[in-house]
């Protein structure tokens, strides 16, 4: 970044506080990078942008794919389609177009969906996602609008029974613990009274395994706690 601000005619601390978002790129910034990386900043598409966070300070003068633009005066960082910094999140409002459109080649579709960048999850690239939990039917173990991050899993035959899957059909996503049943997958909820789902094994697009959750919603309070004397 210093040889990058000493490029500019900036000292470090001027180009500190612009790639924090507190002062506006100007023109000079946009002409350098559109020079520096062949790169035509004025025709980026800004859906996929990310707020720009610390940890992606140093990518600037190591990786030619990242390109930095202003929007509103806010520091953004977008980058090109490899080695993306977060992980795309799919909310509950995208999860029936998600279902339909979802695949790795759709970099179309792909470049619609927003990136959270979370400091300190130790997951990163396309392989992960960050979906919204709809429904009721994993709780308690996972509450309407959770969050889970799920891992791509590259062959359907080497889920884990047992374990919790995001899984995609063309037309839905569902959260269930999986069991494979020869043609089968018996998809089975935490929730007492839900009945189990059998699908032919066709007919799942993806399974998303998940790794990691974040609780969302507040404990229950305890109100008969009895205080000691």
């Amino acid at each position: 970044m210093k040889e990058f601000a000493k490029q500019l005619g900036y000292n470090y601390s001027v180009m500190s506080t612009m790639m924090n978002g507190k002062r506006a790129y100007d023109d000079r910034v946009y002409e350098l990078i559109q020079k520096h990386y062949g790169l035509d900043v004025n025709s980026l598409n800004m859906d996929g942008i990310v707020p720009f966070s610390k940890q992606l300070t140093n990518i600037l003068h190591e990786d030619k794919n990242v390109i930095i633009v202003q929007e509103r005066n806010n520091a953004y960082v977008g980058m090109n389609n490899n080695n993306l910094a977060g992980i795309l999140y799919i909310p509950i409002s995208r999860q029936i177009e998600f279902a339909q459109k979802y695949k790795p080649d759709n970099q179309q579709f792909m470049n619609t969906l927003q990136r959270i960048d979370i400091a300190n999850v130790p997951f990163n690239g396309d392989n992960y996602f960050y979906f919204e939990v709809n429904g009721e039917g994993m709780a308690p173990t996972l509450m309407h609008r959770d969050i889970v991050i799920a891992e791509k899993v590259p062959d359907i035959e080497n889920a884990n029974d047992g374990f919790i899957y995001v899984v995609q059909t063309e037309t839905e996503i569902m959260y269930k613990r999986v069991i494979k049943d020869g043609d089968d997958m018996v998809l089975a909820s935490d929730k007492p009274g839900y009945k189990q789902r059998r699908v032919n094994k066709d007919k799942i697009v993806n399974l998303f395994m998940v790794v990691s959750s974040f609780k969302l919603t507040p404990p229950e309070p305890i109100t008969d706690i009895k205080i000691e004397v």
